[in-house]
């Protein structure tokens, strides 16, 4: 090899590819065209630097590009000196997307100057630990919001809107250090603090986004209808950020934002007076003279989901009238009815009332207002002895077991005290009619009976008068 000992060494450092090529290019003579002549030169510092990397074909890919002036000094200094990951990948779609865009329209592509933004972003989210790897394809759909900004070092900030509602949720953000190259996470109280009226998103005092990967899929929705209220039923929900977030999306709209499921209950009694509560409504089961379980049975011809059709985003309050409106106009509702509707895992309650919906308190619908079995033990004691009172339209129990309830519960004793002596002599009245109707139907038996007698009798009277003229004719024919 003689003289060329001194350019190579057994290690692939740039130097001895560098020598390797220049080798082959004076093999094949393949001099550069004048007008394919490189612009771009490195200085002999720079030069230096390079020769003493490791050949990779990553740093060969790079180092083409800068050569083609797509590449700025700058930016090959970050990518090839300061940055050791591997994302060839991205150089390749890198290449790729430049030359896709040979020739097209400038006002329809990207400039030279955006793509390196985005192989330097690309670069650092696999460079540093505290930012989540992004491919250059998902890059390239990130820069084309208006909510972000896509720094000369390759980083991200949002604007003030964005940024402060995903710090609510919890997204992060943080700061580059470029004395110390690192990234710091910064606490989600001083990201509010950050943005103000005068945010500037492209100041350094402006955070950047570190996680580039849910930074996209919020961006597939943001802007869409109710996209910020998927973004935290999504987060609320664990919902993965894949390539079916948009999906989810649709999912969420039609299924969660614009569905109501409607539940209606009849009143069944009226022990709770003004108050709407759950007692009324219920079905109880009662053994041995306590409570032992009480549920809401829904009306099967009141339970129904009703979907919206909506073009513009609405408060949840005015959805819900919306939703409201549509279903008193599909059903009949029955005075006193509360209706249950739950929408996006939140339940409500309302009462149709004198023509009205009007919202219930759902704690207080669904309190305890009184010890039911004290209450139905002294009611069931008092009626076995026929202690119960009643004058007027008044039914009362004995002072001395009216003191026994807690006074704040004795309203709710007497109405239970005239339900149960009205369903008493609802039963007797019943009884007395079965009595009667018993009575008519053994009368009316009874008639029946004496009218075939009857019926039998005078056929059989008739029958005999008939044989009777029948054997006097006989004998006088045989006479004569």
């Amino acid at each position: 090899m003689g003289a060329y000992r001194d350019y190579i060494s057994e290690d692939a450092d740039m130097q001895t590819m560098l020598f390797r090529y220049s080798i082959m290019v004076d093999v094949f003579n393949a001099r550069l065209p004048q007008e394919l002549v490189c612009k771009n030169k490195l200085d002999d510092e720079l030069k230096k630097k390079i020769l003493r990397k490791p050949y990779t074909e990553q740093i060969d890919r790079l180092i083409f590009l800068y050569g083609v002036g797509v590449l700025n000094t700058e930016a090959l200094k970050s990518l090839v000196l300061h940055n050791d990951s591997d994302f060839i990948s991205d150089v390749l779609a890198f290449e790729n997307e430049v030359r896709k865009n040979e020739g097209a329209d400038k006002a329809d592509i990207l400039s030279y100057e955006q793509l390196q933004k985005i192989i330097l972003l690309c670069a650092n989210s696999k460079k540093y630990d505290d930012l989540t790897a992004v491919s250059f394809d998902t890059a390239l759909d990130l820069v084309s919001s208006s909510h972000i900004f896509l720094t000369e070092n390759g980083f991200i900030r949002c604007d003030s809107e964005l940024t402060g509602f995903l710090n609510d949720i919890g997204e992060a953000f943080g700061f580059y250090d470029e004395d110390g190259d690192s990234i710091h996470i910064e606490e989600p109280q001083y990201i509010s603090a950050a943005v103000v009226s005068e945010y500037d998103i492209k100041s350094e005092q402006a955070p950047i986004a570190v996680n580039c990967q849910h930074l996209s899929c919020f961006l597939k929705v943001y802007d869409k209808l109710y996209g910020k209220d998927f973004i935290i039923y999504a987060a609320e929900n664990g919902l993965p950020f894949d390539e079916n977030y948009g999906g989810e999306y649709e999912k969420y709209i039609s299924s969660v934002k614009l569905c109501f499921d409607f539940k209606a209950y009849p009143r069944k009694r009226e022990i709770c007076g003004n108050k709407v509560n759950y007692y009324d409504y219920a079905v109880n089961n009662i053994e041995e003279n306590k409570l032992v379980s009480s549920e809401l049975n829904a009306a099967d011809d009141y339970t129904v989901s009703i979907r919206l059709d909506v073009g513009e985003p609405l408060q949840d309050s005015e959805l819900t009238e919306k939703a409201l409106r549509k279903y008193r106009s599909s059903r009949q509702l029955i005075e006193d009815m509360v209706i249950e509707v739950t929408h996006g895992g939140k339940t409500d309650i309302y009462i149709y009332r004198n023509g009205d919906i009007s919202p219930v308190d759902t704690a207080e619908f669904r309190r305890q207002l009184f010890d039911f079995n004290k209450i139905w033990s002294i009611i069931q004691m008092c009626s076995r002895e026929k202690k119960i009172r009643r004058s007027g339209d008044v039914i009362t129990l004995p002072q001395e077991f009216i003191e026994e309830i807690a006074p704040d519960q004795r309203e709710y004793a007497n109405n239970m005290v005239k339900e149960q002596y009205m369903l008493l002599m609802k039963k007797r009245q019943d009884n007395k009619h079965l009595q009667t109707l018993n009575d008519i139907r053994a009368a009316a038996s009874a008639n029946m009976k004496k009218i075939a007698e009857e019926k039998a009798e005078k056929a059989a009277e008739k029958a005999a008068r008939k044989h009777g003229f029948t054997r006097t004719n006989n004998n006088d024919n045989g006479g004569n």
